[in-house]
């Protein structure tokens, strides 16, 4: 399981396809690009076959977890001005499409995106959030001179509890950028995959699945 990151961000509103020239803007996005180098030295000697998930999301998934917990307390965070666009994934749906691909006879030697054909709006995917959260939340445009202080903040604390930080300075040549967007049309044509879990009733799963295991208490 490779990731988006190892191909970069996209622009123009096309979706990335796997023939896409890679460009990967963080270390997390070169690591990525390494192991599938490493996958590929190994043609003809396994089997093996590739697939690259954007955003991924869904219960036991603490990554957007900040920005539910963010709503609860009445703030949608927004980063900078300009609308960001994404291709997102359920984690239901990318277990479901990694086994359909290895199992697969077609596969092999081969790589796939794997995403929800509708791409979203960071503006929608908060509306949804919103919903099943704290509908009336108020949205917050974060400066991303701001966000990057922060990261530089969080950098020195991590380097102190030498714990692993969620937000980076490293990270933030994918924060910043504007489109991140790839298409499951090879995916589809090969082993019929299709993702079938909508962002609304995602989201939704997710924020029930937090309060439910009590991620969400005292927010």
């Amino acid at each position: 399981v490779s990731s988006l990151a190892a191909t970069g961000p996209s622009s123009g509103g096309v979706p990335h396809e796997e023939d896409a020239p890679v460009a990967p803007v963080t270390p997390y996005g070169h690591t990525k690009l390494a192991g599938e180098a490493e996958v590929r030295a190994h043609l003809g000697k396994i089997p093996w076959t590739i697939v690259r998930p954007p955003i991924v999301y869904g219960p036991r998934d603490p990554a957007l977890l900040l920005v539910f917990r963010s709503v609860r307390r009445g703030i949608a965070p927004f980063l900078g001005r300009i609308e960001r666009l994404y291709s997102l994934i359920h984690v239901r749906d990318l277990v479901q499409g990694a086994l359909e691909a290895a199992r697969s006879p077609k596969t092999a030697g081969e790589t796939y995106f794997l995403t929800h054909e509708e791409s979203s709006s960071w503006d929608r995917v908060m509306d949804h959030i919103r919903q099943s959260v704290r509908p009336g939340a108020k949205n917050v445009r974060i400066p991303l001179p701001l966000v990057t202080a922060a990261a530089a903040l969080s950098d020195v604390g991590a380097l102190i509890s030498r714990k692993s930080a969620m937000l980076s300075l490293k990270k933030m040549p994918e924060i910043r950028a504007k489109e991140w967007l790839c298409t499951s049309k090879r995916a589809r044509e090969a082993f019929g995959f299709s993702a079938q879990v909508g962002l609304q009733e995602g989201i939704q799963e997710t924020a029930d699945w937090y309060r439910e295991v009590g991620w969400l208490q005292g927010s």
